[in-house]
């Protein structure tokens, strides 16, 4: 049985530490989660052994999941993160872009050898059938509609969410006040409540620290760029689709002292759509540009081939930014369609690359 939603999809969307505690925690065979904290020692959220409170409201987690399945990518950057891997993914942002495996390009070096992961389907093509041959005890998804709706009335309407929720226990972030880019944002906050769900809520926490020690250091390191100005845009053949500074990249920018230009500062969430024009290239002059091109890298010839066609265009050519070199190419699944820790991890090390050590290219290898 396939389901599909029955309505448009919505347009929106490695610090060594961490990866070493992901190495560490990988033999790991069950999830503890008798031994969940009662609170986020850092961030001081209360998450009682148990249960969560969902955008769904209160769920009733498991003991001791087993077999996980991960409802967008989101959920698999915490699992990998954490030296676990979930039994199936879902409606993946990168198998979307032409893919055809079950996680994305990013974190596939995150994935043990010889790890199996299936692929249940996405938007137009959700296979339930699989998802019952596969028996998951607890599927974690993303909120803010990356899944589903934004409400609890519009998402328990949603047939997918319908047909998960008589499965196993659905977990879907609820949303949370994410106006200071220096507090809580909502992929951190995700991030603890999956590390909870799966009984590694301090493992989680050490990473998110581990995380926030990056960026600290990395908005020291760029203490002489503060407040210069930056725009993310992912190159489409017949527009410039301009990344929000609400957005993840936006967020993480500011975080290390670089703001958005005026047009990325006036764009609303996520991203300007198909508002821009190819002769409005005007628009994307600021000190530092990050090109976004979303392709899975199977499709590595076709993303250089759009990226030329930009550098080939007189009016991008022109911009200040381009002419002196302050631009960087970066992998648009990252940069335009994550929203997590590990992704959190490669935009700043690309934006440090970028901007300290002058490397334009930080896709093609």
């Amino acid at each position: 049985m396939v389901l599909t939603r029955g309505m448009n999809r919505r347009q929106l969307s490695l610090a060594a530490g961490g990866a070493g505690l992901a190495v560490a925690l990988a033999s790991r065979a069950t999830f503890a989660q008798s031994a969940t904290p009662s609170a986020s020692p850092a961030m001081d959220l209360a998450f009682a052994p148990g249960v969560i409170d969902t955008l769904l409201g209160e769920v009733e987690l498991p003991e001791n999941p087993q077999r996980v399945l991960c409802i967008n990518d989101g959920p698999v950057d915490t699992m990998l993160n954490l030296g676990l891997v979930p039994v199936a993914t879902g409606f993946s942002y990168g198998v979307e872009q032409g893919g055809n495996e079950a996680v994305m390009s990013y974190l596939k070096p995150f994935v043990p050898e010889g790890a199996t992961i299936e692929y249940v389907g996405g938007w137009d093509d959700f296979d339930v059938e699989k998802v019952l041959a596969i028996k998951p005890d607890l599927i974690l998804a993303e909120g803010r509609e990356r899944f589903t709706e934004a409400t609890k009335e519009d998402a328990e309407a949603d047939p997918n969410v319908q047909a998960l929720m008589r499965i196993a226990p659905l977990v879907i972030p609820k949303d949370i006040d994410t106006a200071d880019p220096l507090g809580l944002q909502y992929f951190e906050y995700s991030h603890l409540v999956w590390s909870h769900c799966l009984g590694m809520l301090d493992e989680g926490q050490a990473l998110l620290d581990a995380q926030r020690e990056k960026t600290a250091q990395l908005a020291a390191d760029l203490a002489s760029h503060e407040g210069e100005t930056s725009i993310v845009f992912r190159p489409t053949p017949d527009f410039p689709l301009v990344m929000s500074q609400q957005w993840f990249t936006g967020m993480l920018l500011r975080r290390v002292g670089i703001v958005g230009n005026e047009y990325a500062e006036s764009v609303a969430y996520p991203h300007s759509g198909d508002s821009l024009s190819l002769e409005q290239m005007d628009k994307l002059s600021a000190d530092w540009i990050f090109i976004a091109p979303r392709f899975s890298a199977a499709q590595a010839a076709d993303r250089d081939a759009l990226v030329a066609t930009y550098m080939e265009n007189p009016l991008f050519a022109a911009l200040p930014a381009i002419v002196n070199g302050h631009y960087g190419i970066v992998d648009g699944q990252i940069w335009s369609g994550a929203n997590s820790m590990i992704a959190a991890d490669i935009i700043l090390d690309n934006i440090r690359n970028v901007i300290l050590d002058g490397m334009q290219d930080q896709v093609s290898e």
